[in-house]
């Protein structure tokens, strides 16, 4: 999600979709402090703990039969 929040405070207004090239920018930025275990300068330092950046997404459940 992606939102403009000096105007949209309230994030009604999800621009994810009209703003890939800044998606993708957030997106490169945040797998590298992942990768690097660190935000600041410096040598790169373990995760605390796994980091899953993309979770899978449920499969939908099928639909109970009804009599």
């Amino acid at each position: 999600q992606l939102y403009n929040l000096a105007s949209d405070i309230g994030e009604k207004n999800n621009l994810q979709a009209d703003k890939p090239e800044i998606v993708a920018r957030m997106t490169d930025q945040l797998e590298q402090i992942v990768s690097t275990g660190r935000s600041t300068p410096g040598a790169p330092q373990k995760n605390a703990v796994e980091v899953v950046l993309r979770k899978p997404t449920p499969a939908a459940k099928p639909k109970k039969k009804t009599k």
